[in-house]
């Protein structure tokens, strides 16, 4: 199941790739399908939306929300919005 929080803080996304380079420490699990709660930030690019994924690994994080902006929708199929 899928946590969903809206937020509009989107602002604050890194405005450069030296950002993310500066600010995400665990590039490496970016973008690999498992929901990691130290990547799921603005400079991390939301663990590149890991924890939006109806089947993504969630052994790794405690929290597993996903964060959308107000407008944004995802295909979560069962979800909680908080």
């Amino acid at each position: 199941m899928i946590k969903i929080k809206i937020l509009n803080f989107f602002s604050v996304l890194p405005s450069s790739e030296v950002d993310f380079d500066l600010y995400c420490f665990h590039k490496q699990f970016v973008g690999d399908g498992v929901c990691d709660d130290p990547n799921n930030n603005p400079y991390c690019f939301f663990d590149g939306g890991d924890c939006c994924l109806a089947d993504s690994d969630t052994s790794f994080c405690k929290d597993c929300f996903c964060y959308l902006e107000e407008n944004d929708t995802i295909d979560a199929g069962c979800a909680i919005i908080e």
